[in-house]
């Protein structure tokens, strides 16, 4: 599976995007080439790298747009139903963080916005953090699948996609390091990914080494997601 890139090229994710394309040797898709199904970022970095491994890890030739809206988090529902009435992409996958949020209340606030934008929803849960949406706005049906990033296996004080990569490093950084690193930033899984910035190449490379049968143990609602793409 490869991306494309569909953020102008003065935007952080495009410039990210490419950087890290290049020193993991990983190729990028145009935005010529023709995709059905769109990954949008209601956060960041490394959201972005991260479903660059994933997306090449699970191979294929299917290209998958991705960008990232300036809307926070949920909020990007509103432009997924934007993009639906003015393309013919079917499917849209959302990534969001947790943060201090009940998955509930997330879930909730999206269905709000789908309540009032679209003429009809139906919903399909899959899991604690994955859930699709199947929509109706005027002619057009489309898919909506909702990832919220966390991991309830570190103690942590939000839950981020931070939590995925923060498992996945203690193969490299060792237990008792991240634990101190934890202590030392009161359990924040983004303060943590901060202060290993030396090492988040090494983290990546031995990422886009590892098997997809151990990831699916990191990042389950991610991967499962992008097979539904």
């Amino acid at each position: 599976m490869k991306l494309a890139v569909l953020s102008p090229p003065d935007w952080s994710i495009y410039r990210n995007l490419h950087k890290w394309s290049r020193r993991l040797g990983i190729q990028l898709a145009t935005s010529m080439q023709t995709i059905d199904s769109i990954i949008i970022l209601g956060n960041g970095s490394p959201d972005d790298i991260t479903y660059l491994i994933l997306c090449h890890k699970l191979n294929g030739k299917k290209v998958v747009g991705i960008t990232k809206t300036k809307e926070p988090r949920y909020s990007s529902i509103d432009v997924i139903i934007e993009l639906a009435e003015r393309i013919k992409v079917k499917k849209y996958l959302l990534v969001i963080d947790q943060e201090n949020d009940d998955v509930n209340t997330i879930y909730r606030e999206i269905e709000r916005i789908l309540r009032f934008r679209c003429a009809h929803f139906s919903i399909n849960e899959r899991s604690r953090r994955l859930r699709t949406y199947e929509c109706t706005r005027g002619h057009r049906n489309f898919t909506v699948i909702i990832v919220v990033s966390g991991l309830d296996t570190l103690n942590l004080t939000r839950h981020t996609i931070e939590d995925h990569l923060l498992e996945f490093s203690k193969t490299i950084l060792g237990e008792n390091e991240l634990n101190n690193l934890l202590k030392i930033t009161k359990g924040d899984p983004k303060e943590v990914w901060k202060l290993i910035g030396d090492r988040h190449h090494e983290v990546f490379k031995e990422f886009l080494n590892t098997k997809v049968e151990v990831l699916k143990q990191i990042f389950p609602q991610h991967i499962e997601a992008l097979n539904m793409l």
